[in-house]
């Protein structure tokens, strides 16, 4: 992402000190770093943000994240959220344990509808396996039926 804003910058300010003498005449030194750093920025691969990792043994749970649907502090939700999980290690187990939540990111102060994402380990864990958890979470809303999808490095431990 960095790089793709550094690459805009760049060929916006490169254009039109290119195009605009009085600005090159001002700006000579910023203009000299445009042109020399711009081409390393340019081939910069964007950096991707890499998945919450979480590790289990045989028969433990882990509360990940709180799930809930408002907005001006809130609640839109017309009926419950359902968890589905769609890709993963065998003896996974994805569910939603509902309780009241406070939407902290939006400076709530009152709890709404909503729960919390739960993970589960099988008891029956014979060797350690490692995959990435796929989980879609679908919000039944009053604006219509929204979903979100989720994303963790799982490890299962006997």
């Amino acid at each position: 992402m960095a790089a793709l804003v550094w690459r805009a910058f760049c060929c916006r300010l490169a254009h039109r000190f290119w195009f605009d003498e009085v600005a090159m005449n001002k700006f000579p030194a910023l203009v000299a770093a445009v042109i020399a750093l711009g081409p390393a920025f340019w081939n910069a691969p964007a950096i991707a943000a890499e998945p919450a990792t979480v590790a289990l043994k045989s028969g433990e749970t882990a509360d990940l994240n709180h799930l809930f649907f408002v907005r001006n502090c809130r609640s839109l939700l017309k009926g419950k959220i359902t968890v589905e999980l769609l890709d993963g290690p065998p003896g996974l187990s994805a569910s939603l344990r509902e309780q009241q939540i406070v939407p902290r990111k939006g400076h709530c102060t009152k709890a709404v509808d909503g729960g919390v994402l739960v993970l589960a380990a099988a008891k029956d864990i014979k060797a350690k396996a490692e995959a990435k958890a796929i989980i879609r979470v679908k919000y039944p809303t009053t604006e219509g039926d929204k979903q979100k999808v989720l994303e963790f490095r799982v490890i299962l431990l006997p």
